[in-house]
C-alpha cells in the first residue's frame, strides 16, 4: 500500500504542477517556481512537518508522509478550483485542464470526472484529479 500511495502522490503532483503551467512554462523550466510558489505556502499552511518543508524545497514531494490531502487541496485553492465554502470549481477546471490537452479530450475529462469531487475537507480534489489522469491515459493509449 505504500507504493500505491507514493503513486497516488506522485501522480496528483504532477497533474496539480500541469493545471498551474502552461505548455510553454513547463518546457522552460518553471515547475521548481511553481512547487516553491504554492507548495511552500500550502505545506505552512496545512502545517506539515518541518521534513516535509525540507522536502518541498528540494523538491521531493513524494517523501511528505502526513497531511498529503490537505496540502494537495490547498494548491488546488490557491489555482482557484476549490473555493473557500470547499466547493469544486467546474470552470476553473475545465480552464486549467483546457490549457494541457485538446478541447474534446478537455470535454471527455470533464464529462467523465465531474462526479469525482469529494466533499470533505482534505479530500475534494485528489479524486477528481486521479479520475483525469486515468481518463487522459485511456484516451492516449487506447
Amino acid at each position: 500500500t505504500l507504493l500505491i500511495f507514493a503513486k497516488m502522490k506522485l501522480i496528483i503532483c504532477t497533474f496539480l504542477v500541469f493545471f498551474y503551467l502552461s505548455g510553454t512554462q513547463a518546457q522552460k523550466g518553471y515547475v521548481t517556481k511553481a512547487i516553491m510558489e504554492l507548495g511552500l505556502p500550502c505545506a505552512q499552511e496545512v502545517g506539515l512537518s518541518s521534513e516535509s518543508l525540507k522536502s518541498i524545497q528540494s523538491g521531493d514531494i513524494l517523501s511528505i508522509q502526513e497531511g498529503f490531502g490537505c496540502f494537495a487541496d490547498c494548491i488546488a485553492k490557491k489555482l482557484g478550483m476549490i473555493a473557500d465554502d470547499n466547493s469544486f470549481h467546474l470552470g476553473k477546471y475545465r480552464e486549467r485542464i483546457g490549457k494541457i490537452v485538446l478541447p474534446e479530450v478537455a470535454a471527455q475529462l470533464e464529462e467523465t470526472c465531474k462526479g469525482s469531487v469529494g466533499t470533505e475537507n482534505c479530500k475534494i480534489s485528489g479524486s477528481v484529479l486521479h479520475c483525469s489522469l486515468t481518463k487522459i491515459v485511456d484516451i492516449f493509449y487506447e
